[in-house]
């Protein structure tokens, strides 16, 4: 995460790029359906998240899940909609963050890989900047090596049913599931309790570090 020092003091991002670098192994493809497919590598995903958002607000801490539809904008009245649930994530955003990031859950039978972590602006559409600074740095990493998280610009519209007056349009990523991009390799998520330098694939952990 690469928002300005005084608000985050403990960047997730190298967490998440290491993961989806230095423990994933062999090269294979896969053919399972994912959620992230439903969003454009190469262009803006139009889309519109209707939920209680004053109720999400309230219930970050709890990580409580709450149902919300979100509806992916094609073209002109072409748009398909998913039932999903949310929920708040990120401890240091809930901590400084109005609108806390969230996990957003797919169902089961729509999608193999069917939970993504939704990224929005912190404060509200004045905040689009900072989002910026922290979605190029996944761009810039995926063009150095494929075996990282890819990272999907959404121009969002909250429809927030609590409160009409406060819904709102604004930038917001999605990032892929890190499961997904391991299985890509016929790998794994490992995260251990002590990482030994040694034990990981060198020439990937100098990918890593030249970062």
């Amino acid at each position: 995460n690469l928002y300005s020092a005084h608000r985050y003091l403990n960047p997730p991002i190298a967490r998440i790029i290491l993961f989806g670098t230095l423990f994933v192994i062999t090269v294979s493809s896969i053919a399972q359906p994912s959620a992230v497919s439903l969003f454009s590598k190469d262009s803006l995903t139009t889309a519109v998240l209707t939920t209680d958002v004053r109720t999400l607000i309230k219930s970050k801490y709890s990580e409580q899940e709450q149902p919300a539809k979100l509806q992916i904008v094609h073209g002109i009245g072409d748009t398909s909609s998913y039932d999903v649930e949310i929920r708040c994530r990120g401890n240091i955003r809930k901590e400084v963050c109005y609108y806390p990031s969230i996990r957003m859950k797919f169902d089961k039978k729509d999608f193999s890989y069917n939970k993504l972590k939704w990224v929005n602006v912190c404060d509200g559409e004045e905040d689009e900047y900072h989002l910026a600074k922290e979605y190029l740095p996944y761009k810039l990493y995926r063009n150095i090596t494929e075996k990282s998280l890819d990272a999907y610009l959404v121009r969002m519209h909250y429809n927030d049913t609590g409160d009409k007056d406060k819904s709102f349009t604004s930038y917001a990523f999605v990032i892929q599931n890190a499961d997904e991009l391991a299985a890509q390799f016929n790998g794994r998520v490992h995260e251990p309790t002590i990482l030994k330098e040694s034990l990981l694939n060198q020439e990937y952990l100098a990918i890593f570090n030249f970062f």
